[in-house]
């Protein structure tokens, strides 16, 4: 038995396949096992899933609002240059730009010299 039906109205059909597709997705078979337990052609149910997915982009759901609220995260802090600190090793190598968020990276390169 595959998904389409000559008995079925064009409507029936499509919704038969719509629920078919949802039953599907609740389900904890793939949709392989899915199809070989309801006797439907894989390739067909493939069909129809990606025909309904489609729907599903294009038709938001009525309780979709058209426009949400956006709030904005504090601006992160910058850091001026007065808050980082310089390290000259004994060799003359100097690290710039040490700040509070890069000191364990900087520990980690001084210790792997």
């Amino acid at each position: 038995m595959s998904c389409p039906s000559i008995a079925l109205a064009p409507n029936a059909h499509h919704e038969r396949c719509r629920r078919l597709v949802t039953e599907q997705e609740h389900s904890v078979l793939t949709q392989r096992e899915f199809c070989d337990s309801r006797g439907i052609a894989y390739s067909t149910f493939a069909s129809w899933r990606r025909r309904v997915l489609d729907e599903r982009l294009a038709e938001p759901a009525d309780d979709t609002p058209a426009f949400v609220t956006v709030e904005l995260a504090a601006e992160a802090p910058t850091y001026c240059p007065s808050d980082t600190i310089s390290l000259t090793l004994p060799s003359g190598v100097r690290i710039d730009g040490i700040s509070p968020s890069t000191v364990a990276t900087a520990a980690a390169l001084v210790a792997s010299l």
